[in-house]
């Protein structure tokens, strides 16, 4: 019997593993020869395809055809000729935010997405030249001859000192709107948290499409227990981020950041995450906070890590509310977006900071400490440096809560969780 040479021998180990998979060529074949239209996630892709209903709209207004015109597979790419026409009709058939019309940008985003949006829905490329000039032509003719206008809304970082005022008004004045217990709770500690790591806003709160399979649940946030001089022992948590851009595996937590609570109670964002905690039966082998704060910190060891049940590790942390309940949902975005707006204006602010308010203010005090890597790591944008790319640990070392607070950076937590141990 002749031996098989090694090469043979893991390709017969590549077969036998293929058929233990169950591979079947034939089975995607049909799926594969379609062209992936882009590179953007299904949501994305929907937005794109939206505008192009407003095209349709535009050819049966501007060219008369009839109301059973559609737009659909091999339609043929428009000339530039007529994608200036129907720009026009869009600026002249919508609202602006911050001026009688779409401004330059808003106009110009819309561009960007009627483009690929037209490939997605026709299969049928504009070409690029085509789609450059339109670019260039709405950024400079239309400006520069009235059309739109290159204007911005103001922008604003939601600092350290707003954070403070807008939580004591949260507290001491008459409520903005009707509040449950849970939420007086909840609401503080998720602005805390969208404060201290720079999130996206559907990182915590979701779209409401997703409220019940996305948001800040309990598995994502790992709390210890460390050794202090002057207390029983100082709490620090990290949280993962998973609902970040671009990352389409929901078992994939990204990357996470390591948060120091405070003295401060308006920075003790320990204390409404272990009340809701315990509210929640989420604790393992604690029913209540008596239980949590006579905790000590064994003989030999330097750290003591909670753990939660595993039955509550799924749980929306932070969810919605109504008069009657508690949903098992999350917040959405959109709730906490226009609770926020509410909350502001009840503390006098009558320019509504929105979460890239936040991410500002992050940003600005961690760029005067930290590389521009470990910046772009906790704002979760790409780095396109190696050092960014490769060597930054899963686990941020910037300590963001004493950047915010002007305090000297403590990295005991991110050596905790960046370590084997």
């Amino acid at each position: 019997m002749t031996s098989l040479s090694k090469d043979d021998k893991k390709r017969a180990e590549r077969r036998a593993l293929r058929q233990s998979r169950h591979h079947d060529p034939q089975e995607h074949q049909e799926k594969d020869s379609v062209r992936a239209r882009g590179k953007a996630s299904e949501d994305t892709k929907e937005v794109y395809r939206n505008t192009v209903k407003l095209f349709i709209e535009y050819m049966k207004e501007e060219k008369n055809l009839p109301e059973d015109f559609a737009v659909g597979q091999g339609y043929s790419a428009p000339s530039l000729k007529e994608l200036k026409a129907f720009i026009r009709f869009y600026i002249n058939s919508s609202n602006g935010i911050i001026d009688e019309k779409p401004t330059m940008k808003s106009t110009l985003l819309f561009a960007q997405r009627f483009v690929p949006g037209f490939y997605c829905v026709t299969g049928n490329e504009i070409p690029s030249n085509d789609s450059r000039d339109l670019y260039s032509w709405i950024q400079r003719e239309l400006v520069e001859e009235g059309t739109i206008r290159d204007v911005a809304k103001e922008k604003y970082n939601f600092m350290v000192a707003d954070f403070k005022h807008t939580m004591v008004a949260f507290w001491v004045r008459d409520d903005p709107f009707f509040m449950t217990g849970r939420y007086r709770v909840q609401f503080p500690f998720l602005t805390h948290e969208y404060l201290c790591t720079g999130a996206r806003i559907g990182a915590y709160t979701p779209a409401a499409k997703d409220k019940f399979t996305k948001g800040l649940r309990y598995k994502y946030i790992q709390i210890i227990l460390f050794r202090a001089t002057n207390a029983p022992w100082r709490i620090g948590w990290r949280v993962d981020q998973t609902w970040v851009k671009n990352n389409r595996n929901a078992e994939y937590r990204l990357f996470g950041i390591p948060i120091w609570d405070q003295d401060t109670p308006i920075f003790a964002g320990a204390l409404p995450l272990l009340a809701l905690a315990l509210t929640d039966n989420a604790l393992y082998g604690y029913k209540s906070a008596d239980e949590v704060w006579q905790q000590r910190i064994p003989p030999g060891e330097k750290e003591l890590a909670l753990k939660w049940n595993e039955e509550a590790e799924n749980r929306c942390i932070v969810r919605g509310i109504t008069a009657t309940k508690v949903s098992e949902a999350s917040m959405t975005k959109a709730k906490f977006h226009d609770d926020f707006r509410r909350v502001m204006n009840n503390a006098d602010y009558f320019k509504t900071a929105t979460i890239h308010a936040l991410r500002r203010a992050l940003g600005a005090v961690v760029d005067e400490k930290y590389t521009r890597a470990q910046v772009a790591q906790v704002l979760t944008h790409k780095s396109q440096e190696i050092y960014g790319q490769d060597y930054v640990a899963h686990i941020t070392r910037v300590d963001t809560v004493n950047s915010l607070l002007g305090k000297e950076p403590d990295t005991t937590l991110a050596d905790y969780f960046q370590g084997f141990s």
